[in-house]
């Protein structure tokens, strides 16, 4: 690698929620509001540890959070629905 290729590599990535309302439970539970937690770690540290509550609006068939940006490559993030207005529950692992 070049001093050049090194200043341009990213060495960070960016999680964002994006909940879906579809199936036929989306008119009567899609309103929200949904709420998470979002943990993320990076070499045995807590890089973001933070709760997001998403409500959507009327009619709407997703929503969306905003990005959780800086985190370093190689990070594992588990984002758990802790509150989904009594719709199906998701618990999402990633790693990139």
């Amino acid at each position: 690698m070049t001093d050049t290729d090194t200043a341009n590599a990213v060495t960070t990535g960016s999680v964002k929620i994006n909940k879906s309302i579809v199936g036929p439970g989306g008119q009567l539970f899609g309103k929200g509001p949904f709420k998470f937690t979002v943990m993320c770690t990076f070499d045995k540290r807590t890089v973001l540890d933070t709760k997001v509550t998403l409500t959507p609006a009327q009619g709407a068939t997703s929503v969306t959070s905003e990005a959780f940006s800086g985190l370093p490559i190689g990070t594992n993030c588990t984002i758990t629905e802790t509150d989904n207005a009594d719709a199906d529950n998701q618990r999402l692992r990633l790693r990139w």
